[in-house]
């Protein structure tokens, strides 16, 4: 590669950005350089330096270039030129890039580049590189910046951009004025803060009677943060525009000012670019009061509850006003900023208006129109979103314009000055599906078609027969959607606990909700209607709250579906499914036919006894043992171990796991204990003051006489008491029912299931471990006739019921009563789990 160099000899002159070869006046022109024949090309870089002298570059003579070309395959060439050169380089053909620094000798940081320039080479051409160049000084102090900004930029408008970098914190002490035809960039290369103090009034005044004046805020070129931060006392605004233009980017905050953080006048232009105005306040328009125009791209204002902008009157953010005063939303956020009367996030008054094509408004407060405040001019399109936290609140006689369809929904929410039927709402003209887009604080109106309010007539319809099928043992949910002429429903349906039912068909003896959220059509409501109007022939209950709106919830509690003697259902607790069988109420003699004890009540029963992996489930995290089973390794081969029964638990222990067991699933303890004792070591309880309420539909341990009827199977034949097995017909092996210490001489406990059920297919209610009863050991009273039998009120053991893998045939028997302390686990007692028929 070769590099040429070439030297113009006129008068000293900083052009901006690019100057031709062909501009320059000398002895040699660079054009009349050819291009070589090689397959190569040229860049021409000619470098400023002739013509009248800028005044805010000092010691032109001193400046000094460095250039670097970049190009294709890491090829790259460094040149340093000095004031008025052409630098030539001849490069191979390719995308280049080419950037320059300016560098002077009195002051270096005067004159940079901004900006890098690409330069597509061709083989055989000549090439022309624009490099712009700023022109920035650096202040730190105020008189630094008054000076720099009123004074040392008059006239320097040729260059592309001008900085002023501030690079430490200023303390205000007198308003600046820039009034030059000119644009200047305040920006910093760190966080820095200018606060004001020593005078109330305006920070900085933009006012340039041409209007060709523009301060820009923050630049990407230094990423440092200005806050300007104001008076608790101040009588006016951070900056003003009086005339020309305010363009505010990221990395600029204006907070803590009294008396607004913007003043925009009719003939200036305030653009938001970025940034935050936070923390001000206001009689109205607390971050920016406009009778000009502001042009919100994207940004903050408030943003939190502690950044909030507060105005005494209208406008908590943003207050527009006269015919002149515009406000237009492309994007941002304004958000959490409060007025005592009216408009919390902006208030459009007296011919102002606001146009809002996008952005949000949310989370603001106010007297009225939380959001919005109309009383001029209101018009929104696109993606536009006064989030349904915040209304928009229209004046007598004012609307909304629709300019563009809406992609929210709802786009705003309407709080209207007349809430009569046939208020305009919506002008003409509006994109359709517009209504539907536009939602109201008071849900009983509507719009129609030409965006006029409506009134809805109120619901009348209120039998759901034939609407929702009830739920049967076996068959599947019915969630077919309901429509009539007046509303619209989708069904949803539940257990008796109010979990989501999740299966494919309804469980016997078990009791479903449907819940029917219902939906008014246009022209309808349900505001206004009392509680209780809706119904369905045979429910066990339908619960309808008072109607607020155009929705409502509706609530049908049906009977326990039929059930037979054997049903089965399952529930899932804590991640672990159990099951259950039915035992349907009935008789049966004892005694050999000596009593009648009679169930009058129908209920549930576990269809294998706990076991160690439910307990496990239900328990863990309680005072007490989550596994407290001795028995707890080296299963038979084929068995798992979690599905051994748990054993080693105290009568205690046994009501406690009923009651949590209740609680995963939802439904009402049956017993309460308090003052409980625990063993120091194994934690199972040795003592507790028990209280039981037999209403209550939650688990439970089965009274003796329920636990002998499901053992015999529910059969009320001769001698089915004494039944020598559960399961037994007098002729088939208890070996095949039970595990026992019988011909297999078993002495320990196998997974649940793995022997044939009873008649109600129930497993395990003989031997494998026995079983905890509710009732207290006594003879007095229980060879007796009984109905609904729960034992002596007093004792001191529990029954215990079913033998188990180490007992004998004989202690097996349907009619043995074994019993046991309740304080003292035994590693060959378990317990089996009760509920009440729903």
């Amino acid at each position: 590669m070769r590099i040429r160099a070439f030297t113009t000899f006129s008068k000293p002159f900083l052009f901006l950005g690019l100057s031709l070869a062909l501009f320059l006046t000398g002895c040699f022109n660079p054009l009349d350089y050819k291009a070589p024949d090689d397959g190569r090309g040229l860049i021409h870089v000619t470098l400023p330096g002739a013509g009248t002298t800028k005044t805010a570059i000092t010691g032109e003579s001193g400046l000094s270039y460095e250039l670097s070309f970049s190009g294709p395959g890491g090829q790259r060439v460094d040149k340093t030129a000095s004031w008025g050169e052409t630098c030539t380089v001849e490069v191979n053909p390719g995308a280049w890039t080419v950037t320059v620094k300016a560098r002077d000798a009195a002051d270096s940081n005067k004159i940079k580049a901004v900006g890098e320039t690409l330069v597509n080479v061709q083989a055989g051409s000549q090439n022309n590189a624009d490099i712009k160049l700023a022109v920035y000084t650096e202040v730190d102090t105020w008189a630094g910046l008054k000076t720099a900004i009123e004074t040392s930029t008059q006239g320097d408008s040729g260059y592309a951009d001008e900085f002023i970098v501030i690079t430490g914190n200023l303390n205000a002490t007198e308003a600046i004025v820039f009034s030059h035809n000119k644009t200047l960039t305040m920006a910093a290369p760190s966080t820095v803060s200018i606060t004001r103090s020593g005078f109330p009034g305006i920070l900085i005044e933009v006012n340039d009677s041409t209007r060709g004046a523009e301060l820009i805020l923050g630049s990407p070129a230094y990423p440092g943060e200005i806050t300007f931060d104001g008076s608790s006392s101040g009588t006016g605004a951070l900056i003003k525009i009086s005339s020309g233009k305010l363009t505010m980017n990221n990395g600029t905050t204006l907070t803590g000012n009294t008396y607004s953080a913007v003043y925009c006048m009719g003939n200036g232009t305030f653009t938001m670019n970025g940034g935050k105005i936070t923390r001000n306040s206001a009689s109205s328009g607390a971050a920016v009061y406009t009778t000009g125009e502001f042009i919100m791209n994207s940004g903050v204002i408030g943003g939190s509850a502690v950044d909030a902008n507060n105005a005494t009157m209208l406008g908590g953010a943003v207050y527009i006003t006269t015919a002149n005063g515009q406000f237009t939303m492309n994007g941002g956020e304004i958000s959490h900023n409060t007025a005592g009367t009216g408009g919390g996030g902006v208030s459009v008054n007296y011919n102002g208006a606001f146009t809002m094509n996008g952005g949000l408004i949310t989370a603001n407060t106010a007297s009225a129109g939380a959001g919005v405040f109309n009383s001029e001019t209101f018009n929104i399109g696109g993606a536009a979103l006064v989030a349904p936290d915040n209304d928009v609140y229209l004046a007598s006689g004012k609307t909304i314009t629709v300019t563009g369809a809406l992609t929210q929904s709802p786009a705003v929410t309407v709080t209207p000055f007349s809430t009569v039927t046939g208020t305009q709402i919506l002008t003409l003209g509006f994109p359709a599906g517009t209504t539907g887009k536009v939602a109201f604080t008071d849900p009983a109106h509507a719009l129609d078609a030409a965006g006029k309010l409506i009134t809805p007539a109120l619901v009348t319809l209120f039998s759901l027969n034939g609407k929702v099928t009830a739920p049967a043992k076996g068959a599947g949910p019915v969630t077919t959607g309901i429509d009539t002429t007046e509303y619209t429903g989708t069904v949803a349906w539940q257990d008796s606990s109010g979990t989501a039912f999740t299966g494919s068909v309804f469980a016997p003896g078990t009791v479903y909700k449907a819940v029917i959220n219902l939906a008014a059509k246009t022209g309808y409501t349900f505001n206004g209607l009392a509680a209780g109007n809706f119904s369905y022939t045979g429910a066990a209950a339908v619960n309808q709250p008072a109607g607020t709106g155009i929705n409502l919830t509706v609530t049908i509690t049906f009977p326990a579906t039929a059930v037979i003697a054997g049903d089965r259902k399952t529930i899932t607790a804590s991640g672990k499914t159990f099951a259950m069988r039915y035992v349907p109420a009935g008789s049966f003699e004892f005694g050999y036919g000596t009593y009648t004890s009679t169930l009058t009540k129908g209920y549930w029963i576990g269809e294998t006894e706990v076991t160690q992996e439910l307990w496990q489930a239900i328990m863990t995290g309680s005072e007490g043992n989550p596994n407290p089973s001795t028995r707890n390794s080296d299963p038979a081969a084929g068995e798992e171990q979690g599905k051994r029964p748990v054993e080693t638990i105290s009568w205690y222990d046994a009501l406690e796991f009923c009651n949590r067991l209740s609680a995963a699933v939802g439904l009402e303890p049956v017993y309460t204990l308090t003052v409980i004792s625990r063993d120091t070591d194994d934690h199972y309880i040795t003592n507790a003051t028990v209280s039981v309420d037999w209403t209550k539909n939650g688990y439970r341990l089965p009274r003796e006489m329920e636990w002998w009827w499901a053992a015999m199977g529910a059969s009320t034949a001769t001698g089915a008491a004494e039944k020598a097995f559960s399961g037994s017909t007098g002729s088939n092996n208890m070996e095949n029912y039970a595990w026992y210490q019988g011909t297999f001489d078993e002495h320990y406990t196998h997974q649940v299931g793995k022997k044939q059920a009873n008649e109600l297919n129930i497993y395990d209610m003989t031997g494998n471990v026995s079983e905890w009863c509710w009732d207290w050991h006594g003879t007095s009273d229980f060879f007796n006739n009984h109905t609904d039998y729960i034992g002596p009120v007093s004792g001191t053991t529990k029954v215990v019921k079913g033998g188990h893998c180490e007992a004998f045939p004989t202690p097996c028997a349907l009619d043995q009563r074994a019993n046991w302390a309740q304080a003292n686990p035994a590693n060959y007692i378990g317990l089996r789990i009760v509920c009440n028929q729903e």
